[in-house]
């Protein structure tokens, strides 16, 4: 009864939308209390409550009080990125998802970061190519990855990109097919990384690893200075680790492939 004559109310993925002309509100509904679990919808015309298996808003909103302005912006940029959208098409269950990710993010041993376009500081950054116009560029997520942690991947890129390290400060468009190979070398890498640490193919890679970028400076075995002078080693030691620094770049890839195919889009690689 409180719409006004050109808007409309509706319900799904369990939230309530108010729609006008040119405009949209979005809002949940949660219980409180000892119904903080729960969120209450309208489906086939009649009240429902679920539980929401996720923390509550409340909860949500009193621990990003306690974040960095820098965190609470990344955190609320992700509520548009494409790919969260799709994946947590329920506003409430994409912002506790954005907090899981920043929880997450504080943990890893690499410099990473999940955020959207500029600004970016001392970092190789990723990300899929604004359309023509910039209007989806707030939609657009980008994986930021710190200069010294990022030599663990551009030397595989540079396989596939033999450009890149000539145009390594400037605007580097790749095409989604280059990037699938991109993709599948990461591929391949992470499997010698794993399986095949003291390959001669990948002591060519490993040099050109900052093996400082894992925090161990006063380990003998990557100081050139040291009779314990061995970097294969010390990557050996540490390969599940570099692994998952893969994975974290596989997987960003191929949800952005996911999410932009059958579109005529390009990625983007630009260091600092």
């Amino acid at each position: 009864r409180h719409l006004w004559e050109d808007e409309k109310l509706d319900c799904d993925n369990r939230a309530f939308t108010v729609s006008g002309e040119s405009y949209s509100l979005t809002f949940t509904l949660e219980g409180y209390y000892k119904h903080a679990d729960k969120s209450g919808y309208y489906e086939n015309g009649r009240a429902c409550w679920d539980l929401t298996r996720r923390m509550n808003m409340e909860v949500a909103h009193k621990w990003m009080n306690g974040c960095s302005d820098i965190e609470k912006e990344i955190i609320l940029k992700r509520m548009n990125f494409r790919e969260m959208v799709i994946k947590f098409p329920n506003p409430a269950d994409r912002l506790a998802a954005s907090i899981r990710i920043t929880k997450w993010l504080r943990k890893q041993i690499f410099d990473v970061s999940y955020s959207g376009l500029g600004p970016y500081g001392a970092a190789v950054v990723f990300h899929v190519v604004p359309d023509d116009d910039h209007k989806d560029a707030d939609s657009i997520s980008v994986l930021m990855i710190d200069e010294d942690a990022a030599t663990f991947i551009l030397p595989f890129v540079h396989d596939i990109y033999p450009y890149f390290y000539k145009r390594y400060s400037k605007e580097n468009h790749i095409p989604f097919e280059m990037w699938r190979d991109i993709i599948n070398r990461l591929k391949e890498a992470k499997r010698m990384i794993v399986n095949d640490t003291y390959s001669p193919e990948l002591a060519r890679y490993i040099g050109r690893f900052d093996l400082f970028a894992l925090g161990k400076h006063d380990d003998p075995r990557i100081r050139k200075s040291s009779e314990d002078y061995s970097p294969a080693a010390f990557v050996y030691e540490h390969r599940y680790e570099i692994a998952h620094l893969y994975e974290i770049f596989i997987r960003w890839s191929e949800t952005q492939m996911d999410c932009y195919a059958g579109e005529h889009r390009m990625f983007y690689i630009e260091g600092p």
